[in-house]
């Protein structure tokens, strides 16, 4: 299926691109991840937005992160102040999001293929009744080396209790 293009902002056909995808990424003492949040928001594609954001400021990454893509209008890189809790934070960076697909990359997470964004994009480009994309599985094998997996659609089934009654019948 041939990519979607992105779509530019109304009014002007020179403008900047009108991002298609939102990237958070949540920082928590992240100076020994910096590399690999500089390649994750590096391999972000040029019709998304990266917030990065560093509520507790535990150290100067997000200033070095800030310096560094000072250039990079797709990225903007904030210290909330006032913010207590993952998940004050986390609804800091939803609210943050102005695209209705939304990623979250984990400070020290990296990321393969170059092109990761673009493959869950268009997974779910391709299905549009469906809300989350992610990536192939991969486990450890011998020696240190990965072995990639494709999985297969899980479909939805009620958990059972132990004494085999659905839970929202053994909860009533």
């Amino acid at each position: 299926m041939p990519r979607r293009s992105p779509k530019r902002r109304s009014g002007s056909e020179d403008g900047p691109i009108k991002p298609r995808l939102s990237i958070a990424i949540p920082l928590h003492g992240a100076g020994r991840w910096i590399d690999g949040v500089i390649d994750t928001t590096s391999k972000a594609p040029s019709w998304s937005r990266v917030v990065i954001s560093d509520a507790s400021r535990l150290d100067d990454t997000a200033d070095r992160l800030a310096d560094h893509f000072r250039e990079d209008a797709r990225v903007s890189v904030i210290c909330p102040t006032g913010i207590t809790g993952w998940v004050a934070h986390a609804n800091l960076l939803l609210e943050q999001a102005d695209t209705e697909p939304f990623c979250w990359m984990p400070q020290d997470d990296l990321i393969s293929p170059p092109d990761y964004f673009e493959l869950l994009a268009e997974a779910l480009d391709r299905n549009p009744d469906r809300v989350l994309a992610f990536p192939s599985a991969c486990r450890r094998v011998r020696r240190g080396w990965l072995r990639s997996r494709e999985l297969e659609p899980a479909p939805y089934r009620r958990l059972r209790s132990r004494w085999g009654r659905s839970r929202q019948t053994w909860r009533q």
